[in-house]
C-alpha cells in the first residue's frame, strides 16, 4: 500500500468471524500490508462454525484458487432464509460478490439476483452499493450507472474484471481526499474503499504503458477463464439433468410394460400369438442390432485400442462437450474460443 501507511493503528479490533471477514477484505484490497498466513489461522480456528461471514471470507480467498468452503458456504446460504444484518453488512456482501465472480451455479445466480441485488436497488440509499456488487460479480452489472457515492463509483471499476479506470475522475478523488483526515467515513467499507482508492490512483500513475497492457491482458485472460468454468459447470448441470431423465425414462417403460403385462396377465394369453409374432420380429431386429454393436466394439479395439464405451459416464461426457461448444460459439469471443478450458 502506497497511501497512509499507518493507518492500521486506527482499524477497529473485530473478534470472531468479523475479525476473519475483515482480514481477508483488507488482505484483498492491500496484500502487502495484510499477510494471508495469520488470517488463515484465525479462519482454521473457526472452521467448524458456519455464518454467512464466513462465506464471505471464503469469497474473498478464492482468488486463490477453487475453494470448496464456499461453494458449500454458498450452498448453505441458498437453503436458508436470508439472515436480517447480511444486506446491511456491504464489506460480507462484497466477499461474496468476488467469490460469485471466480464461478457461480445458476442457483447461485438466482440467489443473488432475488435476495440479494434487487432489494438493494429497492432502497435508494442502497442503490449504488448494489450497482457495485453488481459489477464486482459480473451478475447483472450492465445497469451500472454513477451514483453520489463516489466510493462505491470508483471501486466498482477497480474490482471489476477486467479492472478499468479513468484519470480525471480518480485524479478529482485523490485531489479532493489528500486533504481531509483519516478517517474519511463512519461507513468501515466505504472508508476503506477511499484509502483503496487513493492507492490505486497513485500505484496506477507509477505503472508504464507496457506494464498496464500486461495488467489488462492478464486480466482479461482470467475473465475468460472464468466465463468458460462457468460455461463448463452449467454444461455439466444441464447435461447430467438430461441423461439422468431419459435413463429414467427408459427404466420407467420397461418397468410400466412388465407391470402392464402381469396386470393384463389373462389378456396376455388370449393374445399369445400376437405375443409372439412380437417377439419374433423383435428377435429379428434385435439381432442385427446386437451383432452390429459388437462389430462396433471390436473395430473400436482394433482400431482406437479401447472398446467402445456406451455408458452413462460416456453419454454425460459426450453430450456436456457438445453443449460446452455450442455455447462457446454463441457467448465467447473469437480470442476466447480459441484456447477453451479442457
Amino acid at each position: 500500500m502506497i497511501v497512509i501507511t499507518q493507518f492500521a493503528a486506527q482499524i477497529p479490533e473485530a473478534v470472531g468471524d468479523n475479525k476473519v471477514l475483515q482480514g481477508y477484505f483488507l488482505h484483498h484490497l492491500f496484500p502487502g500490508n495484510y499477510p494471508l498466513a495469520k488470517i488463515q489461522e484465525e479462519r482454521e480456528a473457526l472452521r467448524h462454525s458456519r455464518s454467512y461471514k464466513l462465506v464471505a471470507a471464503n469469497g474473498f480467498a478464492r482468488i486463490a484458487g477453487p475453494d470448496s468452503r464456499f461453494e458449500e458456504g454458498m450452498n448453505w446460504l441458498c437453503s436458508i432464509v436470508v439472515p436480517e444484518d447480511l444486506h446491511y453488512n456491504g464489506m460480507a456482501l462484497l466477499g461474496i460478490a468476488i467469490g460469485l465472480r471466480e464461478g457461480s451455479t445458476v442457483i447461485w445466480e438466482k440467489w443473488w439476483r432475488d435476495w440479494i441485488l434487487n432489494p438493494l436497488r429497492m432502497n435508494p440509499a442502497e442503490a449504488g452499493l448494489a450497482n457495485m456488487l453488481a459489477v464486482v460479480s459480473g451478475i447483472d452489472g450492465g445497469r451500472f450507472e454513477p451514483t453520489d457515492v463516489v466510493e462505491y463509483t470508483l471501486a466498482a471499476s477497480l474490482l471489476a474484471q477486467p479492472p478499468s479506470w479513468e484519470a480525471v475522475p480518480m485524479s478529482a478523488y485523490l485531489h479532493h481526499t489528500r486533504k481531509r483526515a483519516f478517517p474519511y467515513h463512519d461507513d468501515f467499507l466505504r472508508c476503506m474503499l477511499a484509502v483503496f482508492i487513493q492507492d490505486q490512483a497513485i500505484a496506477q500513475a507509477m505503472l508504464s504503458s507496457a506494464e498496464i497492457a500486461e495488467l489488462e491482458a492478464n486480466a482479461a485472460a482470467k475473465q475468460s477463464a472464468a466465463i468458460e468454468a462457468n460455461l463448463a459447470a452449467m454444461a455439466d448441470h444441464k447435461a447430467r439433468i438430461m441423461v439422468t431423465i431419459v435413463a429414467i425414462c427408459t427404466l420407467s417403460v420397461i418397468v410400466l410394460c412388465c407391470g402392464g403385462l402381469f396386470a393384463w396377465h389373462d389378456g396376455a394369453l388370449a393374445s399369445r400369438a400376437e405375443w409372439d409374432e412380437w417377439k419374433w420380429i423383435l428377435l429379428w431386429v434385435g439381432g442385427p442390432v446386437s451383432a452390429g454393436t459388437l462389430l462396433l466394439r471390436i473395430l473400436s479395439f482394433a482400431f482406437r485400442r479401447k472398446p467402445l464405451n456406451l455408458d452413462l459416464q460416456k453419454i454425460h461426457r459426450t453430450y456436456k462437450i457438445k453443449l460446452l461448444g455450442r455455447w462457446r460459439r454463441k457467448l465467447l469471443p473469437p480470442s476466447a474460443q480459441m484456447n477453451p478450458i479442457s
